[in-house]
């Protein structure tokens, strides 16, 4: 397995918010860690980091996750076809997953 690094900040928030992101991205297969940006205790914060591959797909995750979107809603999505590379990508992402390139608008 190639070394993944995970570098790019996609969330920051209450610890708690963070966490949930994680649990999101997690539960759709990126892997993700939360860095500690508390100043102080009083006002735990967070932010969630995943690798620069994963960006793109770890947003719209967490856009889905913050309407309060349930995965079965966004399961229910067409299939498309990337207009760039002509990889299949199931309905609910937004980007390609092989080349990175956003959904082309309905």
């Amino acid at each position: 397995m190639a070394l993944e690094i995970l570098t790019e900040t996609v969330f920051e928030g209450s610890e708690a918010d963070a966490v949930l992101v994680k649990l999101a991205l997690e539960r759709d297969g990126i892997r993700c860690f939360i860095v500690d940006k508390s100043m102080t205790r009083t006002l735990p914060r967070g932010a969630v980091q995943v690798s620069p591959s994963n960006v793109a797909r770890a947003r719209q995750i967490i856009a889905r996750h913050l309407k309060g979107a349930s995965p079965s809603d966004a399961a229910l999505a067409p299939a498309w076809r990337c207009p760039s590379c002509g990889e299949m990508v199931e309905g609910q992402f937004q980007a390609c997953w092989k080349c990175g390139q956003l959904r082309p608008p309905a």
